[in-house]
């Protein structure tokens, strides 16, 4: 693992620990999907480390992740529109806060857990077009 982060800048670093604890909770939520439809795990090892788990946590990380580009292609467009309308001050403040309560949401998410946290933290990148660090990079 240290030799995929040498020569990475920081944060690089922090990007991608973010992205894998991501990961790991779509894994469990998807997990929780998963066991909520066939009985329950009976047998040595992890519960999780199934293929059909590792196929739907792959789906819902790549939709993540579309709707991630998608929505903030459009906060570029919102963010120029909100810097002439309402001066690059007021634009930078609120492309800097909102994602706040993205995260806020994403973790309420979280807690809900199973298809109900799936779909509120997919549901979050919605937020990113009012407001995220696209529109200000």
């Amino acid at each position: 693992m240290a030799e995929f982060f040498r020569g990475s800048q920081p944060q690089d670093v922090a990007c991608a620990d973010a992205k894998l604890r991501i990961f790991y909770v779509f894994h469990l939520m998807e997990c929780d999907v998963f066991y909520s439809n066939h009985p329950p795990y009976e047998g040595p090892g992890d519960r999780c480390s199934r293929n059909e788990i590792a196929a739907g946590t792959a789906t819902q990380f790549s939709i993540l992740g579309m709707s991630t580009t998608f929505c903030g292609t459009i906060n570029l467009f919102v963010a120029g529109w909100m810097a002439k309308r309402f001066g690059p001050r007021a634009a930078l403040m609120v492309q800097t806060f909102v994602p706040a309560i993205r995260v806020a949401t994403q973790i309420l998410g979280v807690l809900a857990g199973g298809q109900a946290g799936i779909v509120i933290f997919q549901c979050t990148q919605l937020i990113t077009i009012i407001g995220g660090p696209v529109g200000y990079m």
